[in-house]
């Protein structure tokens, strides 16, 4: 069964999810048919109960160190979660250094103070000014491997490791994991480069997969369609159970930033008990140039996220 989103975004990115395992021998993503069978139903209730809820945050931290108290959001929310994936990007700037920065020192060690007590760390990487690090909590840290730990560069000449990937592979108890925090390039003309960078580190991740995730994957495909044959761009999907893509992707909505402002000044202008569910958000931006032929005159927050980048370019199938 698929993961289930349970949780809300929150200003550093924060996301919850309820993961059911699933056995790598199984690949078969379809939806079954209604258990009717009271030892099926025994089995389900039993398999939810094995359910592990995994928490994702990615934040940007533009170079600077957090203090405690802007590190509450996780104190409040490590309570509800057993395994906890923290990406972050610009931790550090890109200068040479014989040791490590003090802003990562100082890092670890926040968030060993409000996870260290109730998890273990299972795993820590990084590439440039990317960091990911990975718990779970000391009751399910038996149940956790860590397989493998790697990178990927994106910058110039995809040498330079501003921009890029850092990722892990790891299995709890039969179900295996791929937890990706990447950062693309920035600037809101550069779509195209972002979708390289995506491309880049899928492909590059796709040559790392642990060498017995693949063997397993090749006998299903042989049990199944009698064939070991792996078709590009189904490779993870298909041999790893649950993937965890996140980062500052930096894709933009493709407004002017005036027009977006006026649109969220116009929803908070009148009370909204006062406005529809499909009037609070109304506005009528100024049209750029090249925007003339749309017609803006009943826009909306959906329709601004409309102009969402990444929603744009994943309906055109370029990500």
């Amino acid at each position: 069964s698929l993961g289930r989103i349970i949780g809300q975004m929150f200003p550093k990115n924060v996301y919850d999810f309820e993961i059911i395992p699933k056995d790598i021998n199984d690949l078969n993503f379809e939806f079954q048919n209604p258990i009717e069978d009271k030892n099926e139903i025994d089995a389900a209730k039993q398999k939810k109960n094995e359910s592990i809820h995994v928490l994702i945050v990615t934040w940007n931290l533009a170079e600077a160190s957090p203090s405690l108290k802007d590190m509450k959001f996780l104190t409040d929310l490590k309570n509800k979660a057993d395994l906890i994936c923290i990406g972050v990007q610009e931790i550090e700037n890109l200068k040479p250094r014989r040791k490590e920065g003090h802003r990562c020192r100082e890092w670890r060690r926040l968030l060993h103070i409000i996870l260290g007590k109730e998890f273990n760390r299972i795993q820590h990487h990084y590439l440039g000014a990317m960091h990911i690090t990975i718990y779970a909590r000391k009751n399910l840290a038996h149940q956790v491997k860590l397989v493998k730990q790697t990178e990927v560069a994106c910058g110039i000449g995809n040498v330079i490791q501003n921009k890029g990937a850092v990722a892990a592979f790891l299995r709890v108890d039969k179900t295996t994991f791929l937890f990706v925090n990447s950062h693309f390039a920035a600037h809101k003309e550069k779509v195209a480069e972002r979708n390289n960078n995506y491309h880049r580190i899928m492909s590059e991740l796709e040559q790392k997969i642990p060498k017995t995730w693949l063997k397993r994957y090749r006998r299903k495909m042989m049990k199944i369609h009698g064939t070991d044959h792996i078709f590009p761009d189904q490779i993870l999907p298909n041999a790893i159970d649950r993937i965890f893509f996140f980062g500052d992707l930096n894709y933009r909505v493709q407004l002017s930033r005036l027009d977006i402002l006026r649109g969220i000044m116009s929803a908070a202008s009148e009370p909204l008990i006062k406005r529809s569910q499909s009037e609070r958000f109304k506005f009528s931006p100024r049209r750029s140039k090249s925007e003339k032929s749309k017609d803006f005159s009943k826009a909306s927050l959906k329709s601004i996220l409309g102009f969402d980048q990444l929603k744009i370019e994943q309906s055109l199938g370029r990500c």
